[in-house]
Order: structure tokens, then sequence, then C-alpha cells
């Protein structure tokens, strides 16, 4: 018969239980018991969704919820690449060229870009703007604008209404 786990040791397996990111083998290669031992206590302690997220429909929606999160970051990375853009147009501009037989290299400084360069900059922050706003469109999936990963946060939280959802993702307080 196996020797009783510590209350420390299953206070440690319970706590990583309870954070979600290892599966039961993990946890149980972790602490050095078996995967039986972290199952059992998981579902005595933590309930039977214990282990929700390593199901095949959980890890699925996890793995949508996650690429949802990299994609809101690479949204942002666009929007903040526009913007430097657009204010490249109103910054000095140094003008260079090589060239001739002696192949020199030659520069003056503009007070702001000549127009090939400012439609360049406008072309290239207008196609980041819309690579922002597919992005913005392919996470939403419903006509009041409840996003997938908000439709998953609602449910998962026992219902509530679209408002509510979008704050939670947003990241507002609820009162």
């Amino acid at each position: 018969m196996p020797a009783k786990l510590s209350q420390a040791k299953r206070d440690a397996i319970l706590s990583d239980v309870q954070a979600g990111i290892m599966g039961c083998r993990a946890i149980a290669a972790k602490h050095d018991v078996s995967s039986s031992t972290v199952s059992l206590l998981a579902r005595r302690e933590a309930g039977p969704e214990a282990f929700a997220r390593f199901g095949p429909q959980r890890a699925t929606m996890a793995r949508s919820v996650d690429a949802k999160a990299a994609r809101q970051a690479l949204e942002q990375r666009f929007l903040a690449e526009c913007g430097a853009l657009l204010d490249e147009l109103h910054i000095p501009y140094l003008a260079y060229s090589f060239g001739g037989k002696e192949n020199t290299y030659a520069e003056h400084k503009l007070d702001n870009p000549p127009d090939t360069a400012k439609r360049n900059l406008m072309v290239a922050a207008a196609v980041a703007m819309d690579k922002a706003l597919a992005i913005s469109r392919h996470d939403t999936s419903s006509t009041d604008g409840v996003t997938e990963v908000a439709v998953w946060v609602r449910t998962r939280m026992g219902g509530g209404a679209p408002a509510e959802t979008r704050q939670l993702i947003q990241g507002e307080v609820l009162p």
C-alpha cells in the first residue's frame, strides 16, 4: 500500500490543479505521484471539472482562446505601426543617393518627406490599418458584436448579458 500523501504535497498538487496550466500527467510527474492519485485528489477536492481545459473539446476551445489573444496582440501591433507610419509624414526626412561614376554618396535633410515617400508611408499605414480591421472582423462572430471568446466566457460563468461579458473581456470590473 502506498504511503499517505503529506498535507503539503496535497496542497501543492491541488494548487497546480486549480492553476489549470498543466494536465493530470504533468502534475503527477512534477510531484512524483501517479496520475490516478492526482486525478482522484482533483475529483474529490476540485470537482469533476478540474481538468476541463484538457478534454478534447475544452482543449480545442482553449487553443481558440489562445489564438484569439495572439490575434489581439497582432491587431494592436498593426495599429501601433499604422500610427508610427502616419507620424513619419510630419518629421524631417533624410534624402540620400548613391551614384555617378565614382559611386558617391549625397544626402540632404528635408523638412518633411517628398511626395513619393509620403505616398509610400500612406500605403503602408493603410495596409496596417486594413490588417488590424481584418483581424477585428475575423474575431467578431455575431451581429451584436459579441466575440466567440465572450460567448465562451459567458457560458463558463453560467450565463450573463452580452454587455457584462464584453466588460469581462475588456478587463473592466463589474459592480
